[in-house]
């Protein structure tokens, strides 16, 4: 286990809203310090696939994780539909598999979907409690119970070596008199990166992270029943501005990690030492006009959100749903009455792609887009992609491939596939 901690820093340019030192070779581009170095990647587009009225494999419904296998091709997970769908190095409809159902590999409520570089998908089901594994063909392998009071993974999910997954943010589960209770993350001085082995099961914490103080006040709580069950969902307070988690593996089989306010990239090794990488950027001081912006971003996506139901809880082909009317009810009223941090946190986003580059997404005012820093796993700053130049990728591929998940106005979804146009174009528009 890695506590949070026992940290070896490097590349420590400066303090939380410092400067980095005049001179010195750390103020050039390849270093950490000084001003931004603006690269311009070049993209081609590979594919876009999704349509309003097309092919049925083509007509997507909320698409909810992505991801390439070693030879190109792209493993779409569409909620609504429940199913996986496949797209070869062109474009083209590989396969379709997954359905809805209570049997051996049938979805009830997936929570979260990841892909091996082997073609091997694992599909985290609440609905059944555990993983369904398949084959790079859709065949299913097998399921992988997990047990509900230890802990399930969250919402996201990365294949960590070829056995196992990693995630955090998960989901508790407590039973007491006769009923169940459900709680999303804790209250624990740390938020662990949990790693889930898709042999048995079992799991255990590969790091514990930064959990900034919890909001003060009372949690949410809904009540629901069916067929003579009853679970109480609980939510804590919300608060804008705290810094999130995340964890992205790289090859070589370290994390890279981001928890804080400022500037801080975590790199995780195997015998728990931590080494940091540092830029000095300061955080966005959190004015009332900022925050009322805030408010107003958060209302409008959840108004957005689709009103599909949501199983929460089940096994054996049972469940429980929630009315998405009430659950939309109890956000708008924690958006309406949450609290704020100080400042903005600097990282806003985190991607590491097949070749090992960090991509560091910073932070914009609320509803603007922030630049994004493009970092080597040795601490090399390659240089800075402009506001609107791009995005994180939904997922990274090989040979440069970035795939996107796109919505137009009219809430259509489509995968776009794109590739960086030369191997080296990140590295050597920064050095120039």
């Amino acid at each position: 286990m890695i506590r949070a901690g026992y940290l070896t820093t490097i590349f420590s340019l400066a303090a939380l809203g410092g400067c980095a030192p005049s001179g010195g070779e750390d103020q050039r581009a390849g270093g950490l310090g000084g001003a931004d170095a603006m690269i311009e990647p070049s993209l081609e587009t590979v594919y876009t696939v999704g349509a309003l009225d097309g092919e049925e494999w083509e007509t997507f419904g909320r698409l909810d994780g992505i991801g390439f296998d070693a030879t190109g091709h792209l493993y779409v997970f569409d909620r609504d539909a429940l199913q996986i769908t496949v797209l070869d190095p062109t474009g083209g409809h590989a396969r379709t598999f997954g359905k809805r159902g209570g049997g051996p590999g049938e979805f009830q409520q997936v929570f979260a979907f990841t892909v091996f570089k082997d073609g091997t998908s694992a599909a985290f089901d609440i609905g059944y409690g555990g993983f369904h594994l398949f084959d790079s063909m859709g065949e299913f392998q097998r399921g992988v119970p997990l047990s509900p009071e230890s802990g399930y993974p969250g919402m996201e999910l990365f294949p960590f070596g070829s056995e196992a997954v990693i995630s955090w943010g998960g989901i508790r589960i407590s039973t007491s008199g006769g009923g169940q209770s459900m709680m999303m993350g804790g209250e624990e001085e740390t938020r662990p990166v949990e790693r889930f082995a898709l042999g048995d099961g079992t799991k255990d914490i590969v790091y514990e992270a930064w959990n900034p103080p919890p909001p003060q006040g009372d949690e949410s709580e809904m009540s629901f029943s069916e067929g003579g069950s009853q679970m109480q969902f609980q939510m804590a307070p919300m608060e804008a501005f705290q810094p999130d988690l995340y964890a992205r593996p790289l090859s070589d089989g370290r994390l890279v990690v981001a928890d804080s306010v400022g500037y801080r990239i975590k790199l995780v090794d195997a015998q728990g030492e931590v080494t940091t990488l540092e830029r000095p950027i300061p955080p966005i001081e959190a004015t009332e006009a900022i925050r009322e912006r805030e408010r107003e971003v958060r209302l409008a996506a959840a108004a957005q959100r689709g009103s599909g139901q949501m199983i929460v809880l089940g096994g054996g082909g049972g469940g429980m749903g929630i009315d998405p009317d009430a659950m939309r009810k109890m956000m708008e009223d924690q958006i309406s009455t949450m609290q704020f941090g100080s400042h903005i946190p600097v990282v806003a986003g985190l991607g590491v792609d097949w070749s090992d580059r960090i991509w560091v997404e910073r932070s914009g005012e609320p509803g603007e887009e922030g630049p994004i820093d493009i970092l080597g796993a040795d601490g090399h700053y390659f240089g800075t992609i402009a506001p609107g130049g791009t995005r994180i990728p939904d997922a990274f591929g090989p040979d440069g491939l970035l795939a996107y998940i796109d919505t137009d106005e009219i809430g259509v979804q489509r995968v776009r596939v794109v590739r960086l146009a030369d191997g080296e174009t990140l590295e050597g528009a920064a050095d120039r």
